[in-house]
């Protein structure tokens, strides 16, 4: 099961903002990403995020990017 919640920090202890719903003693992996109240200076593409976590070219026996056959744009925009 995976959850995403937010939860504060005080001292060294991760308090929750709701309830977890797991049993006691359940042993979990935590992973931490900070929150901020600035905006990004520019947000990540799909592409750029696709790469950076190496999705790109996994697939195997798939045709060619169709955006680069003119007969998928026929009539776009119109």
């Amino acid at each position: 099961m995976t959850k995403i919640i937010e939860a504060i920090v005080q001292g060294d202890t991760l308090k929750p903002l709701q309830k977890l719903g797991l049993p006691e003693n359940e042993r979990v992996l935590i992973t931490v990403m900070t929150l901020c109240d600035r905006p990004a200076e520019r947000e990540e593409s799909f592409y750029e995020a696709a790469m950076r976590l190496g999705a790109i070219g996994i697939a195997k026996d798939t045709p060619p990017d169709l955006s680069t056959n003119p007969a998928h744009l026929n009539g776009f925009g119109s």
